[in-house]
C-alpha cells in the first residue's frame, strides 16, 4: 500500500503553511510538490486501471492475462476498495494546485 507515502508530502504542506516553518527548508518545496503530484496521480490511475483489469478478468471470456477469475464476493470487495482508492486519490488531486502555488509563490 503506497498510501503511507502521502504522509510525507502532505505533512510537509500542512507544516509549510504554519509560522513555525523554517525559511531555509523552502528550497525543498519543488521536490515535495512533485512527489505529492506523482503519488496522487499514480494512485488515481492505479485505481482506475485495477478496476478495469478486475472487470476484464471476471467478465471477458477472451481475457488471457495474469489475473485469475475470482468469486463474485471477492470481486465486489475489490471493486469497492478500488472505488475508494480512486475517490481518495481524486480528492487528493484537488490539493495539487495548492501545493504548486505554495512552491511558486512561497
Amino acid at each position: 500500500e503506497f498510501s503511507a507515502l502521502y504522509l510525507v508530502p502532505f505533512s510537509w504542506l500542512l507544516w509549510r503553511v504554519t509560522p513555525a516553518f523554517p525559511v531555509g527548508l523552502e528550497a525543498i518545496d519543488p521536490l515535495m510538490s512533485a512527489s505529492f503530484t506523482l503519488i496522487t496521480v499514480y494512485g488515481f490511475a492505479y485505481g482506475i486501471y485495477g478496476k478495469r483489469l478486475l472487470r476484464e478478468a471476471n467478465d471477458d471470456p477472451s481475457y488471457e492475462g495474469i489475473i485469475t477469475k475470482s468469486s463474485k464476493e471477492y470481486q465486489a470487495r475489490a471493486q469497492l476498495y478500488l472505488t475508494g482508492n480512486v475517490a481518495i486519490n481524486g480528492l487528493a488531486c484537488l490539493f495539487i494546485p495548492f501545493a504548486w502555488t505554495l512552491t511558486i509563490r512561497g
